[in-house]
């Protein structure tokens, strides 16, 4: 082994290990010093910029290496990565496909090709692609995971048992573990979901993923809140127009529902996740600001019907015309959650790129 290739072997155990200043000084280093063995290097930077999420600086690099070495693969997929990585998933079919076909045995590059086939939508040649990779390499959990990930959309049971044969082989893949919980999620178990998700984050505290589902199943608590809002707000005029204690029921009825479905639905959560989830909880009004705003306008206007029917009970002197501006608030309420719908679309990509 040459002692350019000894440092390749090098700078690509460091980009491997997380050392990416190291790595970067020692591959530019090399790159000047070996402009004819350019080819290799841009492979390695390629990689490097990959690992970091530099995916601008990894697409350039990848296409400078392809530029040498087109009958490459690895070109090929460093491109296509860092094409998807952005959110351009149609070009990073081409050069996913040409990995396959300059190297058909090689499994990461159909695992590759699955998970792009199934973020198109393209379901059936998703699990092809998939299947190959199962079959070029049985005893990689990899392989299993994009056959989860392939399945997904269209066969939660079997992508499932899918993860759980990755995990079988790779106790600590943790993206299996998450997309399980996904999966229990989607299928309304929020206990397993959330003992899932909580997992996942004791293994990787900094994960965002984990954080955004769980805040989208607050998020869903809020809603129903909404609607029992809404409702209860119609109740209340009814009964308001009859007399002052029927309002205050109606009023109490409405309040304790909604107390009822928003402890039913964190509980999940809480129990979970350590600490009863105080620190996960307390952050939710940062990650999903509108929705927090939202879920005030929902209890202000709560405490609107309450304070009214109540007043309007000890004192009588008409205090039920407070209970009003509830549905002002509700309205407004109804607005906020279609403005935090892309904004909320956004951070979810943002996640998804992460995984």
């Amino acid at each position: 082994m040459s002692d350019l290739d000894q440092q390749l072997l090098r700078a690509n155990e460091l980009i491997s290990l997380g050392r990416d200043a190291q790595a970067m000084e020692l591959l530019l280093r090399l790159l000047r010093e070996n402009p004819g063995a350019a080819g290799h290097i841009e492979l390695s930077l390629g990689r490097a910029h990959l690992k970091a999420n530099r995916y601008a600086e990894a697409e350039t690099h990848a296409r400078r290496a392809i530029a040498q070495f087109p009958g490459e693969p690895t070109g090929h997929l460093i491109l296509g990565a860092s094409l998807q990585m952005r959110g351009r998933r149609q070009e990073a079919l081409g050069p996913y496909l040409a990995a396959v076909r300059l190297d058909p045995d090689q499994a990461i590059a159909h695992r590759a090709l699955a998970e792009v086939f199934s973020d198109l939508g393209r379901h059936r040649e998703s699990f092809e692609a998939a299947n190959q990779a199962v079959r070029l390499a049985p005893d990689d959990a990899e392989s299993h995971f994009t056959m989860g990930y392939a399945l997904q959309d269209t066969n939660p049971q079997e992508a499932a048992r899918a993860y759980r044969t990755a995990l079988s082989i790779d106790p600590h893949h943790t993206t299996a573990k998450h997309n399980l919980a996904g999966i229990s999620a989607v299928g309304g178990d929020w206990a397993t979901a959330s003992q899932g998700m909580a997992r996942v984050l004791s293994e990787e505290p900094g994960a965002q993923s984990p954080i955004f589902v769980l805040d989208q199943r607050l998020v869903g608590v809020i809603r129903w809140l909404h609607w029992v809002t809404a409702g209860g707000y119609l109740l209340f005029g009814m009964a308001a127009s009859t007399g002052a204690w029927p309002a205050l029921g109606a009023a109490l009825v409405a309040v304790g529902l909604g107390l009822f479905l928003g402890y039913r639905g964190i509980r999940p959560i809480r129990a979970a996740l350590p600490g009863g989830g105080e620190r996960f909880f307390a952050g939710f009004w940062k990650r999903e600001t509108i929705a927090a705003i939202w879920l005030a306008l929902l209890v202000l206007a709560w405490v609107l019907m309450l304070v009214g029917s109540i007043g309007d009970v000890l004192l009588g002197n008409g205090m039920r015309w407070l209970g009003g501006p509830a549905l002002v608030l509700v309205i407004i309420g109804a607005i906020l959650s279609w403005v935090r719908v892309p904004l909320a679309n956004r951070r979810a990509e943002r996640v998804r790129r992460r995984l």
